[in-house]
């Protein structure tokens, strides 16, 4: 009895081995969108409304245009997402994919990088470069 044992367990470890190397890639179900707000009242209004929602974050930005960005964790499929925003949000699964992307964008795009709260790491920046408003001239003395 004990070699049908044997052959049955070597049977399944056979079988099983390639099932657990397997790594299943599929699409995630949530994607974080960015809104940029002109002023902290359109910042904090959207942070209101959230009602504490941990899936709401705000984060300040380089950006004269726009000095706030709101992100918001949304499920596939629900909001279709413009193409044409001033800003991007990408999703990544690990710190070295996230800090590849990071360093691959040009400063002038200002970059963001962080960790969500649902775990993954997301790298925000410009979707185009926009014109910086411009400064005042100021005389010296």
């Amino acid at each position: 009895m004990k070699p049908l044992n044997g052959l049955i367990f070597a049977a399944l470890l056979a079988v099983a081995l390639p099932l657990a190397a397997q790594t299943a890639e599929s699409q995630p179900r949530f994607k974080w969108i960015a809104t940029p707000c002109d002023t902290w009242g359109c910042a904090i209004a959207a942070m209101a409304q959230s009602n504490g929602d941990p899936n709401i974050i705000i984060l300040p930005t380089k950006s004269a245009l726009h000095p706030w960005v709101v992100l918001k964790r949304m499920e596939i499929g629900v909001v279709d997402i413009p193409d044409d925003g001033p800003f991007l949000a990408e999703c990544f699964g690990t710190m070295g994919e996230a800090s590849a992307r990071f360093s691959s964008i040009d400063s002038e795009k200002m970059p963001i990088l962080i960790t969500a709260t649902d775990g993954g790491m997301i790298v925000i920046c410009l979707h185009d470069t926009q014109p910086q408003a411009k400064k005042r001239a100021v005389r010296s003395p």
